[in-house]
């Protein structure tokens, strides 16, 4: 490879052509060239920004020995590959940066963690698919290597996007293991919001990757068994009805109300407009028999299995107990009810 061609060589020039059309912009355009004078002024704070982030480049291809944050043209000289695979790589997640995405900067440690894995390795690592960076990453979450945990769901995110049905579950169980509930509890819900299919099978890779890991945290370990549900917590562990004895009603009625306003919070964004009483009527309508024909149905069907288990991860830890309407009376009130 000559001088001329190397990576650091090539985005000098190419730096350096850009600086001096900034500059010259800014020397000949003037405020008579802009609708106003917020136009102008936001044209001129930005051109003068670039300008000061390409300046800053161009002293660290100029002198790379002297910086701890290196560009991808330092980085792709040290791999002995092109500036273009890098920022490839980059964007495959396998090499982490800082910075803005047209003008990243790549850590001495992290180019140090790229030098050792080689690029022959690293380039592998990018022709991974999301279900094999899945599996091969599972070990990181259940061990506590959170550092390779992060890194892979940069990967995972890379290749699908952040509600990708191996990225989405990754990532949640990553903000449980770090104790970042707010976090977790987003994700939640916009699994809750998948449409059936595939918020079943987000579910599926969200107990796969939760499984075998443990937590100090109570309120980590409590929503962790929230989330395997059944299958891996006692059922003693499931959700409390606050000040009232827990009983199958209270939790149908819990159940039913999750499913309801799980669906009316997702038909709306979509088909419900404001004063059509009739349409919210046969969202709820469906949603109560969902939950019944799924209740009845547990045993013989895969499905309603499926849309129960979904379900329960959405209901919360602890609810306030359901109250009997109109003339009804419980079974207790009713015992004391003098007939004549």
């Amino acid at each position: 490879m000559s001088p001329r061609s190397r990576p650091i060589a090539q985005r000098s020039r190419t730096v350096t052509a850009q600086i001096a059309r900034l500059k010259g912009q800014l020397s000949s355009r003037t405020r008579d060239a802009f609708a106003s004078d917020y136009h102008y002024r936001t044209w001129y704070e930005k051109t003068n920004a670039l300008l000061s982030e390409l300046e800053d480049e161009l002293s660290v291809l100029n002198e790379p020995g002297e910086y701890d944050q290196l560009p991808p043209a330092v980085v792709a000289e040290e791999l002995g590959t092109t500036t273009e695979k890098v920022r490839q790589l980059i964007k495959g997640g396998e090499i982490l940066t800082t910075g803005k995405p047209a003008h990243e900067y790549v850590s001495r440690e992290e180019l140090a963690a790229a030098c050792e894995a080689g690029l022959t390795e690293l380039l592998r690592r990018l022709g991974q698919q999301a279900p094999q960076i899945f599996e091969e990453s599972l070990e990181y979450l259940h061990q506590g290597h959170m550092v390779l945990a992060e890194r892979a769901c940069r990967r995972l995110v890379a290749r699908e996007s952040m509600a990708g049905s191996f990225a989405l579950p990754y990532e949640t169980i990553f903000y449980l293991a770090r104790g970042e509930l707010d976090e977790v509890e987003a994700r939640l819900g916009f699994i809750g919001r998948a449409e059936d299919v595939a918020r079943a099978r987000l579910i599926r890779n969200l107990r796969r990757a939760l499984r075998g890991m443990s937590f100090e945290d109570e309120t980590a370990r409590a929503m962790a068994e929230r989330l395997l549900g059944g299958g891996e917590a006692s059922k003693s562990d499931g959700p409390k009805v606050i000040g009232s004895k827990h009983d199958e009603l209270q939790r149908l009625a819990m159940f039913i109300t999750t499913v309801v306003l799980n669906e009316v919070d997702r038909r709306r964004k979509k088909f419900i407009r404001p004063g059509r009483k009739d349409e919210l009527s046969e969202v709820i309508r469906s949603a109560v028999y969902s939950s019944l024909y799924a209740h009845e149905s547990h045993d013989r069907l895969a499905s309603s299995r499926e849309f129960i288990d979904a379900i329960k991860v959405l209901m919360p830890r602890y609810y306030r107990p359901a109250r009997l309407i109109g003339n009804l009376m419980s079974d207790h009130e009713n015992d004391n009810v003098i007939t004549s």
